[in-house]
């Protein structure tokens, strides 16, 4: 399956289901991962599937918002993928991101992201 085909059928998901958070989420995750490929990728999927790979930081972010108000309860990695969405993006928010990342390492399963906490703050300067 193409990347570009996943995105049409989590488009249709989200047009039969838009308040479904797991869609959402996925979307987010779509769109994440696209925005963070290379030239040379983009190319090589368009050459391959005939389809060009488009998204953005704040795509996802968007989608991760509407997961994350979505569902009820804690969603840890939805907060975490929040967190990279706002430094990634072309308006950075680090004071949003590291309030995410406090709310994360405090929750019960936060310390399953602490390597990679670790790894993003020392990264994007972000004081622990």
């Amino acid at each position: 399956m193409c990347s570009s085909d996943l995105r049409e059928h989590l488009t249709a998901c989200l047009e039969a289901r838009p308040d479904d958070a797991t869609a959402l989420h996925a979307m987010g995750m779509y769109c994440f991962n696209v925005a963070g490929i290379g030239w040379f990728e983009k190319t090589a999927a368009k050459v391959m599937f005939g389809k060009e790979l488009k998204s953005s930081y704040e795509e996802a972010l968007a989608h991760f918002s509407k997961a994350g108000a979505s569902r009820p309860e804690a969603w840890t990695k939805n907060d975490w993928m929040i967190a990279q969405c706002m430094m990634k993006q072309k308006t950075k928010d680090p004071a949003g991101a590291k309030a995410l990342i406090e709310k994360i390492m405090a929750a019960d399963d936060g310390e399953n992201f602490a390597d990679d906490i670790t790894a993003f703050a020392k990264k994007y300067k972000i004081a622990l």
